[in-house]
């Protein structure tokens, strides 16, 4: 039997494992072997809060919400702030605290991009409603395309037929 090359490895891991002799790197060991993930305890220092304190302490928007985790923290700029404002999530741009969580940024921009497109919907058939009366207009004018392009040739003809005649009449003359 030809070992592969996930066997292999798990051999190997399972030989190093083995070789360790410290209570720490074998608990480690185990937690990679069983696939369980290792969570590091966080410095609630670093967190973010978006609660004050105290009453009366903090931003304006910032007694709305809890604490939000550093994993989960966004911190919005100034165009992100309006878009928070714009899909509603918040009355005004300082109501916007410091830090927001992904999950809220991420649905804001989605019903940010679906407001726009919406509205270049809009816009576009407004363009082509007016393209269309435009084109019954110039009907009606009798302006078409194919009339507008050969009187525009027969203009370019004329100006190269008077440029050529006037070159001609220029050099007989330094003659």
């Amino acid at each position: 039997m030809i070992p592969t090359i996930s066997s292999t490895l798990r051999m190997n891991f399972v030989r190093m494992s083995s070789q360790m002799r410290t209570p720490m790197t074998n608990n480690l060991c185990l937690r990679l072997l069983s696939g369980s993930s290792f969570v590091r305890q966080k410095d609630t220092s670093n967190t973010p809060a978006t609660a004050p304190t105290e009453p009366g302490q903090g931003a304006p928007g910032d007694a709305k919400k809890g604490q939000v985790s550093m994993n989960q923290a966004y911190k919005p700029n100034d165009f992100e702030k309006r878009i928070l404002v714009w899909t509603k999530k918040y009355k005004s741009k300082e109501d916007v605290p410091n830090y927001v969580s992904r999950e809220e940024m991420e649905k804001s921009r989605s019903k940010a991009r679906i407001r726009i497109s919406n509205y270049m919907i809009v816009a576009t058939l407004i363009g082509c409603i007016i393209m269309v009366y435009s084109g019954k207009q110039a009907a009606e004018r009798g302006d078409t395309v194919s009339k507008i392009n050969r009187d525009w040739h027969a203009d370019l003809k004329e100006q190269k037929k008077v440029e050529d005649q006037a070159a001609l009449a220029k050099s007989y003359n330094t003659k």
